[in-house]
């Protein structure tokens, strides 16, 4: 999906499936997009809503990847994705302990991947928004963080 525009460099991509691993030992599918030169970029970490691992969010992902940007998303719901909002709640409610540890791997790996710059950001939709609000409190390496949708309730005043 190359955006053509003329006022910028856009890069062809390489991307797909890996496995990160958290400080428990859990394994977690994530997607990647990176740039094809061989280069070292920026990272994003880029975070899905409650729906889970969507086809959306691998288009996002390699847009970014075409903007320069080396582009991890972990799948918080291990593989699962909702259809109904009944669903995307329930997924919600028992991975509630987990996301957090899974977005800390994600960026880890984005700081010591050798085809990234080591400056890392965090990008979150809905849930994702609000674990993009908890990496940016918790983490003080962080180049940026954007929180689309998010919930920022929880941690006001922190």
């Amino acid at each position: 999906m190359p955006i053509h525009d003329s006022r910028r460099l856009e890069h062809n991509i390489d991307s797909g499936h890996i496995n990160i691993v958290t400080d428990s030992g859990q394994q977690v599918p994530a997607y990647w997009a990176q740039p094809r030169v061989g280069l070292r970029f920026s990272g994003i970490c880029l975070l899905h809503d409650w729906w889970g691992m969507t086809p959306v969010m691998r288009l996002v992902a390699n847009f970014l990847g075409q903007m320069g940007y080396y582009v991890i998303v972990p799948d918080m719901y291990l593989g699962l994705r909702a259809t109904t909002a009944a669903e995307a709640l329930s997924l919600l409610q028992k991975t509630e302990k987990q996301r957090y540890s899974i977005v800390d791997a994600a960026l880890t790996v984005l700081e010591t991947h050798h085809r990234t710059n080591r400056l890392v950001a965090v990008v979150g939709l809905g849930m994702g928004g609000t674990l993009a609000f908890e990496a940016a409190i918790k983490r003080d390496d962080l180049e940026a963080a954007a929180s689309f949708a998010g919930f920022p309730q929880h941690y006001l005043g922190q």
